[in-house]
């Protein structure tokens, strides 16, 4: 965060929300690291190889975009993140419409991050919905 906060760049609030996490890592750690991406991503291309997938489309967030400064769940780009993927994330063209999709009243969210993202759902009326598209193989 130092590096970060030393160059001047803006931080974006988003940004900062997941930077709270990170580590200053030595070389070694981070060969590490990347060692077992490197596993992982091999691992993750054969089961993908195996089930002919090249590509997935999939959902880029919990539900709409989020509130300028909400973003606070990143499960769903995560995994491209980390296995170095190519990944792009665009607008479907769609809204989310309070008359086409309620908030189901009866929903019991599971824990309390889902409590958390299933409470914004209030506030996400007439937001963009977007999906992503990841490229399995470079």
């Amino acid at each position: 965060m130092d590096m970060l906060i030393a160059s001047g760049e803006p931080i974006n609030e988003d940004v900062s929300s997941f930077l709270q996490h990170a580590k200053l890592l030595s070389v070694a750690e981070n060969w590490a690291i990347n060692d077992r991406r490197n596993k992982l991503r091999a691992e993750f291309h054969a089961l993908m190889k195996e089930r002919g997938v090249d590509i997935i489309i999939c959902p880029a967030y919990i539900g709409s975009a989020p509130v300028r400064g909400g973003t606070d769940y990143a499960t769903y780009t995560m995994l491209w993140n980390m296995l170095d993927h190519p990944a792009l994330v665009f607008p479907t063209g769609d809204v989310v419409d309070p008359e086409l999709d309620p908030i189901d009243s009866t929903y019991i969210p599971a824990n309390p991050i889902d409590k958390q993202q299933f409470d914004k759902c209030k506030l996400r009326s007439n937001l963009w919905l977007s999906s992503e598209i990841a490229n399995l193989y470079r």
